[in-house]
């Protein structure tokens, strides 16, 4: 069975995978992450392709609490 792989970093860099080859980077904002995912999994099961596209780690928040007026 072919299959495609969506695996994202701590830093949000997607590495495209599919049937075990490493295709490249994908420099995806949140949104089009989604859409990409999205897009992937409904023809994978159209064609019986097996997707993994699970949702990327959070991004880290920076927040200084002691600084209020930035």
């Amino acid at each position: 069975m072919d299959s495609i792989r969506l695996i994202t970093d701590a830093e949000r860099i997607t590495r495209l995978y599919i049937n075990g080859t490493d295709i490249g980077v994908l420099y995806l904002g949140e949104g089009d992450y989604k859409i990409l995912g999205d897009v992937l999994s409904s023809g994978g099961n159209e064609l019986g392709v097996e997707v993994d596209a699970p949702q990327p780690p959070e991004a880290d928040i920076d927040i200084d609490i002691f600084d209020e007026y930035d």
